[in-house]
């Protein structure tokens, strides 16, 4: 389940001016991104757009296709490419364009001189002119909310700043008329959608929002595919009132145990974690989520924390072979946190492949900025393959090797830290470089 924070707060921004394009604008309407299908017909962007410094952004667009963007009543059209700056098309009432790039922004005002408007409402428009549709109605209307229309009690989850609810619904289309996107509306009144909306693709989110406790909410989902779009009636729920302590702290760790030597590391460079438990806190009220401090020096947090749900989770980090680690739990419901656990020490294994011939034959790395290359010698064993890994995991460079020095062309990769896996008699070896 994805967890979405929203937010829907004005911001400003500075933005670089264009001579005789309208892109100096600083409020972004509406407050959270816009996602567009890749369906035809025109998708809302705004029903309350004002010709007066205000902006949209939108993402989703496909590289390729063609749209066109609408005001009615009218108004002066600036589409630029995702920094902001670059200008795509410009226009009054209408402009067309082939999208470049999947991020847009639109920015609205009164006339070509960049003119501030009066606060009038007007609705605001794209549309995938070249986008073509395979679904023959549109979806039906999402079902079996959850939590469910009028239910009471709905428990908030808090977890660490976040304060989470977690939403829920089926699709019951028929196949070929699936939904591709949900628009999720909000609100504190019966029309369900005046605290906002948001675009997701899935079929479950975990929201975070400044939920007050003992409240009343209304929201509603509207279920769109290529052909059209469906509406549920407005669900209602009421949150729960804290009735609890705080939490005891957790009663135990489980993994790693306190001052365990050889703790294992995943070395699959797109998944270097170590596995955490503990047991939960014994006696008194039950935490709902737990807030993981860990650290390379006896106070466990500095390098920072990880807020999870459950008592036991792979924490994902640039683990280093044989190195000592502290940590330390604390516990939070809807009336607090706890005491902390004591800070706990583990060190990881001794690099596995230290003791093959791999290791013992003298392997080596080396970059330079200037020709933007990595270097890997080895002292008598051919390497046969890499493969490098951003630390997200994505595999961006893979290409095969076959002698013991070989310089690898890095100069497509962005500046960041990365993860390469060099294969050599059978083993591998797993270092970490940063490209600056």
């Amino acid at each position: 389940m994805k967890k979405i924070t929203l937010l829907f707060l004005f911001f400003i921004c500075t933005l670089s001016y264009v001579s005789a394009q309208c892109t100096t604008q600083s409020y972004q309407w509406p407050s959270s991104t816009v996602t567009v299908a890749p369906i035809p017909g025109a998708q809302t962007i705004a029903t309350n757009n004002w010709p007066q410094n205000e902006y949209s952004i939108l993402t989703g667009l496909v590289v390729g296709e063609t749209y066109t963007v609408a005001a009615n009543p009218s108004l002066y059209i600036t589409v630029t490419e995702g920094d902001a700056t670059t200008v795509i098309t410009h226009g009054l009432t209408s402009v067309t364009f082939v999208a470049t790039t999947a991020d847009i922004y639109c920015f609205w005002a009164a006339d070509a001189a960049c003119t501030n408007g009066p606060n009038t409402n007007t609705l605001t428009t794209i549309e995938c002119t070249t986008c073509t549709c395979s679904a023959t109605a549109a979806p039906s209307a999402a079902a079996t909310p959850v939590p469910a229309n009028l239910a009471t009690g709905v428990e908030i989850i808090y977890s660490g700043a976040d304060t989470l609810i977690p939403f829920e619904w089926t699709d019951p289309s028929p196949a070929g008329n699936e939904a591709i996107s949900y628009t999720f509306s909000l609100g504190t009144t019966a029309t369900g959608d005046d605290i906002g909306s948001l675009s997701v693709d899935d079929t479950d989110v975990l929201l975070n929002y400044t939920w007050a406790e003992n409240t009343t909410y209304y929201w509603k989902l509207e279920a769109i595919n290529c052909f059209g779009s469906t509406e549920t009636s407005v669900f209602s729920f009421t949150t729960f009132s804290c009735s609890v302590s705080a939490p005891n702290p957790i009663a135990s760790e489980l993994l790693p145990l306190d001052t365990a030597t050889g703790v294992d590391i995943d070395t699959d460079p797109a998944n270097l974690a170590v596995a955490f438990e503990w047991n939960p806190p014994s006696g008194g009220d039950p935490a709902t989520s737990y807030t993981i401090s860990l650290g390379e020096t006896v106070t466990g947090d500095d390098i920072g924390t990880i807020d999870v749900l459950e008592t036991n989770v792979d924490v994902n980090y640039t683990w280093q072979y044989d190195t000592t680690y502290y940590w330390f739990v604390t516990a939070q419901n809807c009336s607090g946190t706890s005491t902390a656990s004591p800070v706990y020490s583990f060190t990881t294994e001794v690099d596995p492949l230290s003791t093959n011939e791999f290791e013992s034959n003298t392997f080596t790395h080396s970059y330079s900025k200037s020709l933007e290359t990595l270097t890997l010698e080895s002292s008598n064993l051919e390497m046969t393959s890499i493969e490098i890994y951003s630390i997200l995991g994505q595999n961006v460079i893979s290409k095969p090797l076959s002698n013991t020095r070989e310089v690898i062309d890095i100069a497509s990769l962005n500046d960041g830290v990365y993860l390469a896996k060099v294969f050599a008699d059978g083993s591998s070896r797993t270092i970490k470089f940063v490209k600056n």
